[in-house]
């Protein structure tokens, strides 16, 4: 038997209401506006009049007293904004899902800027967009060396004209070859492995080479490789400049890049003056 209020003829008003107090903790049932306005009117009985809640139980009393929340924030009968209330256990496990998501954002991010960097300084990848370029002098350094200019000037331009000594086979790659002029990829171990820089060399015998980056860590390299006459033998002049876009983050870059670029330029030519000197030091 199911009890009923005073004055009412069903208990479907009582039943009504206790449904609505245990629809408060429901999950995945959404109380819509127009299902709340139902609640309302069998709670008011059929007949339209109100009954008097003072016949009601404490608890069930403070139930229709309390606002009605409406799952998804929607509207209550009362036109105000229902405000849906997670409980403990939901925060807490929203709370661990949201330090979740930010550990797997910045994983990505790790992951991601590491990978960008490889491929920079591999020479893989090359940003050339034109904006914020910022350009710094490499040099000048100059080399006395005990050798005739001409013979110089055929220590550095035999690897890229002629055949390519078996030596220098894991420095040098020579992809194209013309009279006064090469497509040649540089190949110079770094920390991170091994950056590969493809550069047009152009030769004016017996006194000048220039190298121009076509591909590489940074967008823009020039360079040139002066041969001067002088007393004992010939002066060797090394200078240049290097670009990078982006504005302050580029020009870190670029000085990162200019110190590899010239340690690197600094040994090779060590092993020209070096050669030079040997093959003069016998035909002399």
């Amino acid at each position: 038997m199911v009890g009923r209020f005073p004055g009412e003829t069903s208990a479907l008003s009582l039943i009504w209401a206790v449904l609505e107090l245990a629809s408060r903790g429901w999950r995945g049932v959404t109380m819509t506006p127009k299902a709340v306005a139902e609640i309302e009117r069998l709670r008011r009985g059929r007949s339209g009049q109100e009954w008097d809640t003072n016949y009601c139980p404490i608890r069930l009393q403070e139930a229709l007293s309390t606002s009605r929340r409406v799952a998804g924030g929607a509207a209550d009968v009362t036109g105000r904004h229902a405000v849906p209330v997670a409980r403990p256990g939901v925060r807490k496990l929203v709370h661990k899902l949201s330090g979740m998501r930010r550990l797997i954002l910045a994983l990505v991010v790790a992951i991601g800027g590491r990978r960008a960097y490889r491929l920079l300084a591999s020479g893989a990848l090359t940003i050339d967009v034109g904006v914020g370029r910022r350009v710094r002098r490499l040099g000048p350094r100059s080399w006395q060396i005990a050798a005739a200019r001409e013979l110089v000037f055929d220590v550095i331009a035999g690897p890229y004209l002629g055949a390519t000594p078996r030596a220098l086979e894991d420095k040098l790659q020579v992809w194209e070859r013309g009279s006064d002029m090469v497509l040649a990829a540089h190949l110079t171990p770094v920390k991170c492995g091994v950056t590969t820089t493809l550069e047009t060399v152009r030769f004016e015998r017996p006194a000048r080479i220039d190298f121009r980056v076509v591909r590489g860590p940074v967008p823009h390299v020039v360079e040139s490789f002066v041969l001067d006459a002088a007393e004992g033998g010939t002066r060797l002049t090394w200078e240049g400049e290097l670009g990078t876009d982006f504005w302050a983050l580029g020009a870190w870059w670029g000085k990162r890049v200019a110190r590899s670029w010239e340690k690197a330029v600094r040994s090779s030519l060590e092993a020209v003056v070096a050669e030079a000197e040997r093959r003069a030091g016998r035909q002399g």
